[in-house]
């Protein structure tokens, strides 16, 4: 029997050492052009007048696009991983690719976009993320709600469990301060033409939160042991097992610089590329763990199992941190454009305190990343 437990706790140890989305994703963005306000009623005058503003860059280096409106048919793909890494060694676990079709209206640089996962349609997927984002020349940003399941390990392609989860918020802001010559919606809300290559010190101030469940309920207790003495002759069984973590919560506000760049290489194409590393300025990783006791009186009687819960709080640690990469391509037409776009978030985060319970120094990586692929249409 400890043959066995020896073989498969490490592996429960190893993985667990630690809405509406592409499926239902619904995204509000708010990327003003600039026009020209002019006083009136009604909705439309407004957003010309409170989100729009007034003129405020250098004509050389951005412009308007053709039109008011635009329309646009999107393919969302979505990815959250986790990294455990003790002494060197990597245990990685990562939820499935998410996609999603969207469509959305925009007037002025401000829209709304649909879209919807079709595997979530047919009932094999329960993952959900909501997406409000606003874009402007000077100022900015974006907030990620996530609800997604279906980790798994990279290693070995098995899956943790049947019912893990990560839930969370990710609101992150920037600020340009060369915003006369370098343009953020160019690149993103395509609510702006960047006409010549400019570049801009950022900076930035990010929360994020996060609830990892690795899905050990009763229920798997109880699958796992059964199938540790399913061709063991001797019982009773009657044991406990401690410290298998279930679980992590994190959260930490980060504060941060870096430099955009939107390269002009020919007319109508433009490519940007933005870093932004951080420093975590507060922080808190929160470590839950499983006692577990288990009993069975024969072969023939399913296995009883009680679960007792703790937590222990990783100590601050001054050199954690987080860092934003974006990557941006776009071709346009005069009516039309074509994009591409990836955002990649990745947070480094120590553990000091906790080597004797991952068994050597250990740290903590998660890393998500988000492509789009749009086709747009202005009129």
């Amino acid at each position: 029997m400890n043959k066995h437990i020896r073989c498969i706790l490490p592996i429960i140890m190893m993985f667990s050492c630690f809405g509406l989305k592409a499926q239902e994703d619904i995204a509000f963005e708010i990327s003003p052009s600039d026009a020209n306000a002019k006083d009136g009623k009604g909705f439309f005058n407004w957003v010309k007048r409170i989100i729009i503003g007034s003129k405020n860059y250098d004509t050389l280096y951005m412009a308007e696009p053709w039109g008011k409106w635009s329309i646009s048919l999107n393919e969302n793909f979505t990815q959250h991983y986790y990294y455990q890494i003790t002494d060197g060694l990597s245990f990685p676990i990562r939820n499935r690719l998410a996609t999603s079709t969207g469509i959305g209206v925009s007037y002025l640089g401000v829209g709304i976009g649909f879209s919807v996962d079709f595997k979530k349609l047919r009932g094999k997927s329960k993952d959900s993320e909501l997406f409000l984002k606003c874009y402007t020349n000077s100022f900015g940003g974006d907030i990620n709600i996530f609800n997604v399941g279906d980790f798994y390990d990279t290693r070995f392609e098995t899956d943790i469990s049947y019912k893990n989860s990560l839930k969370g918020v990710n609101i992150n802001t920037y600020y340009a301060f060369n915003n006369k010559k370098f343009s953020y919606p160019a690149a993103f809300s395509y609510s702006k033409i960047q006409k010549k290559s400019a570049g801009s010190v950022i900076a930035g101030l990010s929360f994020y939160y996060d609830e990892m469940w690795l899905g050990y309920d009763k229920d798997f207790y109880s699958e796992i042991f059964s199938d540790i003495y399913d061709n063991e002759d001797y019982y009773p069984v009657d044991n406990t097992i401690d410290n298998v973590l279930s679980g992590w919560t994190t959260y930490y506000l980060s504060l941060g610089a870096g430099y955009a760049y939107n390269c002009v290489p020919a007319k109508n194409f433009m490519i940007h590329i933005s870093l932004m590393p951080s420093l975590l300025l507060l922080q808190r990783k929160v470590m839950t763990y499983d006692r577990i006791a288990y009993s069975s009186p024969d072969i023939n009687t399913p296995f009883n199992v009680e679960t007792l819960e703790s937590s222990i709080t990783a100590p601050y640690h001054l050199y954690n941190f987080v860092c934003d990469t974006k990557i941006s391509v776009i071709y346009h037409w005069k009516k039309a454009y074509v994009t591409a776009y990836c955002t990649s978030k990745i947070n480094y985060i120590d553990l000091p305190g906790l080597d004797y319970l991952f068994g050597g120094k250990t740290q903590s990586i998660y890393h998500r990343w988000n492509a789009k692929v749009t086709v747009g249409y202005r009129f």
